[in-house]
């Protein structure tokens, strides 16, 4: 059974630029940022629609504990956009993210 295709919300859009300005970002980060009022799982539950409903946006990935808690996060997944899925005038810059990055705003 196909997945649905997902429509977008604009906090899906604002999250989207947002990890595209930062290039990786935590589910931590995420959720502080676009649900703070509500806890992580509200947050992964979206990012998994973003992940597996029609066309992907995001991808995730693990980096070791000790790596996040040196850049002051919470151990858990950090996100960044699907290299494979953007639109070509995203997609070079998407190919940066398949490499790591630091967990900050790029100057």
């Amino acid at each position: 059974m196909a997945n649905k295709q997902l429509e977008l919300q604009a906090r899906d859009i604002a999250l989207l630029e947002t990890v595209r300005d930062l290039t990786i970002i935590s589910l931590d980060q995420i959720q502080r940022l676009f649900w703070p009022e509500a806890g992580r799982e509200v947050a992964r539950k979206r990012l998994s629609h973003l992940m597996n409903r029609g066309q992907r946006w995001l991808t995730n990935f693990t980096i070791p504990k000790p790596e996040m808690q040196a850049a002051g996060l919470e151990p858990g997944k950090v996100y960044t956009l699907d290299p494979d899925e953007f639109p070509p005038d995203i997609k070079t810059f998407a190919q940066e993210l398949k490499q790591y990055a630091p967990l900050r705003r790029r100057e």
